[in-house]
């Protein structure tokens, strides 16, 4: 880890010949995301979105400026382009991340409607079809993250209970329940679909590909993609984008943010609360658009 460090700071200072202290904001920046993965026993190289968020909302309830907050992001942006450019990762975690002049935003979200369209891309006649639908489904139903839904396995469900055991982080279980449009799109996938692929290999894992074995993460990503299109939707999407879909329209309506936590998985409720402006963001829209005052 300390190599990483010293490798960026040198090349700040060598390669782009940046003044001393500006390298000293960057280094400071970094240390502080660093010192704030070690308390959840994680580093650099692995950090997610999620680690990211509840960063920049820890920075919040510190009181620091939306300027540092922004600075901050731009230090952790150039340190991951420069672990790619070194092969270090394979992806800046930090893509999805907007910065504005006001501040942090969340990754684009999708409206109810808009998830609707993207659950009835998949043509459901076709086995690809009945098992890409139960992927998103579960997704948007429970809020999970991606690698968390692709390492389920059969015995995690409990359709008759309706909710099913994810692990999260440091393989943290947690139960999160799902609805009757997620359950059908299970059953018809558990029914009909994978004991076909299964008998290629006894993969363990619940989502297969047409080998038999586990999907990656990246299939999902292009395979998301390819319906957004298909449903009309203009906004950059990723599995997350689901994730964040389930959090705001939860906020949005009535959810209580302890509720949200839970679900989500977040150890830290400053993570969780990095939705809330987005609640409130929905609500003056209803407030404006149905108040006499508006």
């Amino acid at each position: 880890m300390e190599k990483i460090v010293t490798d960026f700071v040198h090349y700040l200072k060598i390669e782009r010949g940046l003044e001393e202290n500006t390298v000293k904001a960057y280094l400071g920046d970094i240390l502080g995301f660093r010192a704030y993965l070690d308390k959840k026993d994680k580093g650099l190289l692995t950090a997610e979105l999620d680690d990211l968020y509840g960063f920049f909302g820890q920075m919040r309830e510190k009181g620091r400026t939306a300027s540092s907050i922004l600075r901050c992001i731009s230090s952790l942006r150039g340190l991951y382009r420069f672990l790619i450019e070194k092969g270090a990762i394979k992806a800046n975690p930090l893509d999805l991340v907007e910065s504005t002049r006001k501040g942090l935003q969340l990754p684009e979200f999708l409206t109810v409607s808009e998830v609707g369209a993207l659950l009835q891309a998949p043509d459901s006649r076709t086995m690809w079809g009945k098992r890409d639908r139960a992927i998103l489904e579960l997704l948007y139903a429970t809020g999970g993250r991606i690698s968390e839904v692709l390492n389920l396995k059969p015995e995690d469900i409990n359709l008759n209970g309706s909710y099913l055991i994810l692990y999260g982080k440091r393989k943290k279980e947690r139960v999160v329940p799902f609805g009757d449009p997620a359950k059908a799109a299970l059953e018809d996938y558990m029914d009909l679909v994978r004991p076909v692929l299964v008998a290629q290999t006894g993969e363990q894992h619940l989502f297969l590909n047409r080998f038999g074995r586990k999907i990656s993460r990246q299939w999902v990503w292009k395979r998301l993609r390819g319906y957004s299109l298909l449903a009309g939707i203009k906004k950059s999407i990723s599995p997350h984008v689901l994730r964040h879909s389930f959090a705001t329209h939860l906020l949005t309506y009535g959810a209580d943010l302890r509720t949200v936590q839970v679900l989500l998985g977040h150890a830290d409720i400053s993570t969780t609360q990095i939705y809330t402006h987005l609640k409130f963001k929905e609500l003056k829209k209803v407030h404006e658009k149905y108040h006499p005052r508006g």
